[in-house]
């Protein structure tokens, strides 16, 4: 079974915005696994910042219940999505997915 995973960049200075595509050979499972961890560290880190899922949504520029549905685990963002997160928790895409990949080696 194949996923694609869709990725945005905003071409800088331009106004314009690419889409790239990727079909990647990842188990259903496998996306599914790395969505409910995104979703519990995005949970996580929320709640250490004493923030509403409304407020960070507004924050991040997303509709409140696609931040729930993030959270639990119901859809895959984007690397869009995961950068406007990080700023409006007041960190980096790089920590967030730090923390994703630590998740992951809990059940191991």
């Amino acid at each position: 079974m194949c996923n694609i995973i869709m990725f945005n960049f905003i071409m800088c200075g331009r106004g314009c915005t690419l889409s790239v595509a990727l079909l990647l050979s990842l188990p259903g499972a496998a996306v599914e696994s790395i969505a409910k961890r995104f979703g519990a560290v995005l949970r996580r880190r929320r709640e250490a910042a004493k923030i509403s899922q409304e407020s960070l949504a507004a924050e991040a520029e997303l509709h409140r219940n696609y931040v729930g549905l993030l959270e639990r685990g119901k859809q895959v963002p984007s690397i869009l999505v995961v950068e406007k997160l990080a700023t409006a928790l007041g960190t980096t895409m790089s920590s967030l997915m730090r923390d994703v990949e630590k998740e992951g080696g809990k059940g191991k």
